[in-house]
């Protein structure tokens, strides 16, 4: 499918990619601290490999079938810059490098008395600057788009990191089920041109028709996942530090790895787009899932074990 759409569509395969790859780098440290203690576990340095490839290939199998065209992202700059604006990176920037207060030539100077302070707002409202500017379309927007990135980086740092820790803080209790689930008129004018015989039923369809079902549907079950999932993070805590004291490295290697996925899902997604409950629900069953198998292993795994105990 041509055009934006085409553009964003994987974009979540892209930040997945960069989770897997930081679990790798984290095997590989794993391996090199291993040398000193035999008795912790032997990351397959192979199959992480195996792993980075495969998804490369779909990545850029996935992008040639929607554009004809083999890349791996070229709206990434946007959702940072959107998230920038929401976090006022960007209208510091813009007040001190627009003109009179300096002389950078940035096309969104024109709209910084009109950035919203919402990424949402900025990437997809009808009425917002960013389609006045090209949108995804363009590509000295999405060029401009990565300069402001950089240049914001280089003139504040510190900003940068407090509101990207900030981000990911949020982004790793932000698990509600049901965001997303609502209809898209964003992307009605794209299915209309490429896919018209499959309209009515798009637009019959219950998410697009029955949305105050579906809240009501979902308010209700969170009631159940969140206090859940909340429960599971503290287990999923319990038994690495069980795992710990016991210097039973085995019995961690699972816990550590959905931890660690749980956080760099949390620093990827907050920090290179912004917080929202879909991008960790996505992944915050596994907890629950890691406590069943350890129960199941063993009843007494979420017992408190003493902090002398071996």
């Amino acid at each position: 499918m041509p055009g934006w759409i085409g553009l964003t569509a994987v974009v979540p395969t892209v930040l997945a990619l960069g989770l897997l790859g930081g679990l790798a780098l984290c095997a590989i440290l794993l391996r090199l601290v291993r040398r000193k203690n035999p008795d912790l576990p032997r990351p397959d340095i192979k199959r992480c490999a195996i792993a980075i490839v495969t998804a490369l290939v779909l990545i850029l199998a996935g992008n040639f079938v929607l554009t004809k065209t083999f890349f791996i992202s070229k709206s990434g700059a946007s959702f940072v810059v959107a998230r920038l604006m929401q976090d006022g990176i960007a209208q510091r920037l813009m007040n001190d490098t627009c003109p009179p207060a300096g002389n950078m030539p940035w096309r969104l100077c024109a709209y910084k008395d009109r950035i919203p302070k919402s990424a949402d707002a900025w990437l997809w409202d009808r009425t917002s600057s960013f389609r006045s500017l090209g949108g995804f379309k363009n590509p000295a927007q999405q060029e401009e788009a990565r300069l402001i990135v950089v240049e914001s980086l280089k003139r504040y740092p510190v900003m940068h990191l407090w509101k990207a820790v900030r981000a990911s803080l949020l982004q790793f209790f932000q698990f509600k089920t049901g965001d997303g689930i609502e209809r898209q008129p964003v992307v009605e004018a794209v299915f209309q041109q490429q896919i018209p015989e499959q309209m009515p039923a798009y637009l019959q369809a219950r998410q697009q028709q029955g949305w105050a079902h579906f809240r009501r549907l979902f308010k209700s079950l969170n009631l159940i996942h969140v206090p859940v999932g909340a429960m599971s993070l503290l287990g999923l805590a319990v038994l690495l530090r069980r795992a710990r004291l016991e210097r039973n490295w085995k019995a961690g290697v699972l816990p550590g790895l959905v931890m660690l996925g749980l956080v760099g899902n949390a620093i990827i997604c907050g920090t290179f787009s912004n917080p929202h409950d879909r991008y960790q629900s996505r992944i915050i069953w596994l907890p629950s899932l890691v406590l069943l198998l350890a129960l199941a292993r063993d009843r007494r795994a979420l017992q408190p074990v003493p902090e002398s105990g071996t």
